[in-house]
């Protein structure tokens, strides 16, 4: 094989190596941000039966990366790459909050909606303000 042939192939390995890549990326990126999606929805919906079974809110602390729910011993980190915005709906219109009350028989008193994003990728969880219904997008 000449040195032409190996520069050749070698090329051609390199090209299919990052075109494999970046198809896997994104994927990552889908199932990194599918599994913060769940485990919110998850201490959400623990930190809503708390509030109902003790008759008391919980509060939920967002923090810059994560989230603390104290009544559940709940410390979570998303790591660097996943960003996130809280925000609920006042009667002035969306509002940025840093803490949340997870109340009694509803999960809040306002709809909230919880963005998750990691590169391109978002994801929304949403917490209907009568119902407590929580569901994502």
């Amino acid at each position: 094989m000449t040195l032409l042939e190996t520069m050749v192939a070698l090329a051609v390995l390199a090209l299919s190596t990052s075109l494999v890549t970046m198809t896997l990326l994104p994927r990552q990126s889908e199932q990194v941000l599918d599994k913060a999606t769940e485990h919110l929805m998850l201490d959400l919906q623990a930190a809503g039966a708390e509030a109902r079974m003790t008759g008391h809110a919980v509060e939920l602390i967002v923090l810059e990366r994560g989230y603390r729910i104290p009544a559940l011993n709940r410390d979570v980190e998303w790591g660097e790459s996943v960003g996130a915005r809280w925000r609920v709906a006042t009667p002035d219109g969306w509002t940025t909050r840093s803490r949340l009350a997870v109340t009694g028989p509803s999960l809040a008193a306002l709809e909230t909606h919880i963005e998750l994003t990691l590169g391109d990728q978002t994801r929304t969880v949403r917490v209907e303000a009568l119902t407590a219904h929580i569901s994502h997008d």
